[in-house]
């Protein structure tokens, strides 16, 4: 843990995805900030400590978090694909729900804080707008992992805050592309693409959660669960449409598929609706959520 008037440090836990390099470009300048792999290689990125560690490896997570000191645990757990986490359970609970235990047994000597990012997939999609307090049933096995990473950081941490988010736009790193790079890299070459309209989100730009990270942090932990998400509530298709018009590329380059990423029931008369109402938040800590187009607006890679 930081002493005096020295920088306070961060620990990102699955730093090496799109959210990662996010926090760790958006904290570096005034954090000591470590970024830890757990899946795939570290990103080189100028100012950041990057280390890739196993969590069936006890010893080395104790060391790694001794020799940090860390006041501030940021854990985001591995890949968000639906596809993905069904296909590789036993790694995903591990990643997303296991290893934050391993962490928090060593962690709690320091008394850093915990900020546990979650999912929008912690529920069904039959209702939408949910707010923290709602029953949770999640559908898919990230949505159960989660929960399950949620529980033990409730269980074990003494200072916590557990974030829902849904998916994530905005610009990727060189090594870890995200949606948007992909979308915009198809629409430049005038090449199609095919995206759901079942499943509706209200997509959060990674800006916009670098800049809640960064206001809890300032303010301090109040612990708790809360949900951040923008004001647009969109399926994947309409999103890449909006894109498209915005930014002057052809629309029409992008149709709907007719079946969902998460693979839940649903039928062509009745959507799933993932929406995070983020009132919660936003009293609590003064943050701003945003529409689409004023978010695209105020993210410097799309200005």
């Amino acid at each position: 843990m930081a002493t005096g008037t020295g920088p306070k440090g961060i620990m990102i836990i699955g730093g090496n995805s799109f959210l990662g390099a996010h926090l760790s470009y958006a904290l570096k300048d005034d954090y000591r900030v470590t970024s830890v792999a757990i899946d795939g290689d570290s990103l080189p990125i100028d100012g950041v400590t990057s280390v890739r560690i196993d969590f069936k490896d006890e010893v080395q997570v104790r060391t790694l978090i001794y020799r940090t000191s860390p006041d501030y645990i940021l854990y985001l757990g591995g890949s968000h694909s639906i596809g993905w986490n069904e296909k590789n359970a036993k790694i995903a609970e591990l990643y997303h729900a296991n290893g934050v235990g391993e962490i928090l047994k060593h962690s709690e000597l320091f008394h850093a804080k915990m900020i546990f990012f979650s999912s929008c997939f912690v529920y069904d999609g039959h209702r939408g707008n949910y707010k923290e307090h709602d029953t949770l049933s999640p559908s898919v096995s990230l949505g159960r992992f989660k929960v399950g990473g949620e529980n033990l950081v409730k269980g074990r941490s003494s200072s916590y805050a557990i974030i829902r988010i849904p998916p994530l736009y905005g610009k990727g790193h060189p090594f870890r592309s995200g949606f948007l790079d992909l979308l915009r890299m198809r629409l430049t070459n005038a090449q199609a693409m095919e995206l759901q309209d079942y499943e509706l989100f209200n997509f959060a730009s990674a800006h916009s959660v670098t800049e809640v990270v960064r206001t809890i942090i300032h303010q301090g932990i109040r612990k708790g669960v809360y949900h951040y998400g923008g004001l647009s509530r969109l399926t994947h298709y309409e999103f890449a449409r909006l894109f498209a018009r915005k930014f002057g590329f052809n629309e029409n380059l992008v149709s709907a598929i007719d079946r969902p990423y998460s693979s839940s029931l649903f039928t062509s008369e009745n959507r799933l609706d993932y929406s995070l109402n983020s009132s919660e938040i936003m009293n609590y800590y003064g943050v701003k959520n945003y529409e689409i187009e004023e978010a695209l607006e105020i993210d410097p890679f799309f200005r």
